[in-house]
């Protein structure tokens, strides 16, 4: 059986060249092809000559940033459609939510973990079924936390941004404007994402529209959990990435967590 990178080819785009040279050592380790570019403008070179498997992605560099390069590469047709990692140090959910707004597929924290970065690699870069492909990801560490987190109907970031931001407040609680506006969002854009989070129990709305976060019963002995995910680089890694591959829905539809150890594949 070949090895996980056999015939694929990486373009990686990193200003680190300590870094740089890590990661492709690794990565030409599992039998990836793995072209380096020390910045955007030569990235974009690089595709249009080499037409890779996948793209890594530092997200904070000079001349071309990471998110400038997003939006020219997913600009182009025939090179749109190449998944794009992001591996950069931006940790903050707002910057995760840039990344795959301009059109990012992953998005792995440094410092890296490179089990689950070839994880995400080999899920992105794998042509079979969700379903054929998803123990790729779902077998790594904080996975299980993160389907959980899942299962109380936080499958977006923005609903993770929206009870972030409830915590804060505490019973006095928001309006859906006065949230909308506390998130830079448009109230008809969180609409649809404030109502799920009603049915879910999470939200609940009192007096004059207020919204308030539940901290009673099941939702309120996970509430705490929840709030310090952004603090935990693994589960929200696997959160983040979990819920824009579509992993973690999938496992919340499969019991994927709740089988027996020897029946999972």
């Amino acid at each position: 059986m070949g090895s996980a990178g056999e015939g694929k080819r990486i373009l990686y785009i990193e200003d680190d060249p300590e870094m740089a040279r890590l990661v492709a050592r690794l990565l030409v380790s599992e039998g990836y092809d793995v072209i380096e570019a020390e910045r955007g403008t030569r990235g974009l070179d690089f595709l249009y000559e080499s037409f890779p498997h996948l793209v890594l992605l530092d997200l904070r560099m000079a001349i071309m940033s990471g998110y400038e390069f997003l939006e020219a590469m997913k600009a182009q047709s025939g090179l749109r459609e190449i998944p794009v990692v992001c591996v950069t140090g931006l940790i903050g959910l707002d910057r995760v939510q840039e990344a795959f707004l301009r059109g990012a597929d992953g998005y792995v924290m440094k410092p890296v973990d490179f089990d689950f970065l070839s994880a995400v690699i080999a899920f992105l870069t794998t042509r079979a079924s969700l379903e054929e492909k998803a123990p790729v990801l779902l077998g790594m560490a904080g996975m299980e936390e993160a389907a959980r987190l899942v299962g109380y109907g936080i499958d977006s970031l923005e609903k993770m941004d929206v009870i972030l931001t409830m915590a804060e407040t505490g019973k006095k609680g928001y309006t859906a404007t006065e949230l909308a506006s506390r998130l830079g969002l448009r109230h008809e854009d969180l609409a649809t994402e404030v109502r799920e989070l009603v049915r879910s129990g999470v939200l609940e709305e009192g007096e004059k529209g207020r919204l308030r976060l539940i901290v009673e019963g099941e939702w309120g002995a996970r509430c705490r959990a929840v709030q310090q995910l952004p603090k935990k680089k693994q589960a929200l890694e696997a959160f983040v990435n979990g819920v824009y591959t579509g992993v973690l829905a999938y496992a919340l539809a499969t019991g994927y967590f709740e089988q027996d150890p020897q029946g999972k594949r």
